[in-house]
């Protein structure tokens, strides 16, 4: 029977524990500590040193399938910041990379989402977000980070000189453009057009 569960073991020389996942085919809480000793190579190390009964271990907790022990394994050891205490040997906190789209069920999704729902995204130090505007200096926002040219610069200015958008024509536009997602086909008539564009102002400009 497959069964996916975390674990944690203690080593009873420090009392520093070890917290894992074991999510592999045909894997059982029976195996820990008989056939599975952790993927850890620092447990693996101690055992050498200190044989098997220098530890403790215990299941914490089974799954019906993997990805939802794998999202767990990550939470909890977020949670215990096992990188900063020293009383776990975790070295990494790499479970929630091997999450991926295939392996997550509809009801992992669905949780997943429900987490996220009215969370607010923590707000931008003084200090980060003078870095940001230095690092965007020059760079306008709807050429998609890619700094203008200065020829670009007096180009735009001689198009936009005067001409000022009534509120109408605003709305109409904001409308219009809600919810469009243009196709590659699209984009490369737009390219395209934006350069014969560009020429024609340069040419008439004299610039």
């Amino acid at each position: 029977m497959y069964l996916p569960f975390t674990y944690c073991i203690t080593f009873k020389p420090t009392g520093q524990r070890y917290y894992g996942v074991r999510t592999k085919q045909n894997c059982h809480p029976q195996e820990l500590w008989t056939q599975y000793f952790t993927s850890s190579k620092k447990i693996k190390k101690l055992i050498l040193e200190h044989g098997v009964d220098a530890f403790t271990f215990e299941i914490r907790r089974t799954f019906s399938n993997k990805a939802d022990a794998i999202a767990w394994e990550h939470r909890v050891l977020k949670r215990l910041k096992v990188l900063t205490n020293p009383l776990w040997l975790n070295e990494n906190i790499g479970g929630k990379e091997f999450v991926t789209k295939d392996t997550l069920t509809e009801e992992h999704k669905r949780n997943v989402a429900k987490a996220q729902l009215g969370k607010k995204r923590k707000p931008h130090s003084a200090e980060t977000k003078a870095k940001i505007s230095s690092a965007r200096q020059g760079q306008p926002t709807h050429n998609k980070g890619k700094p203008m040219s200065e020829e670009q610069r007096k180009l735009m200015s001689i198009v936009r000189k005067g001409y000022k958008s009534s509120e109408e024509t605003k709305a109409k536009i904001s409308a219009g453009l809600l919810g469009r997602v243009q196709g590659p086909t699209t984009r490369a008539k737009q390219a395209e057009a934006m350069k014969t564009y560009w020429a024609n102002i340069k040419a008439l400009s004299g610039l």
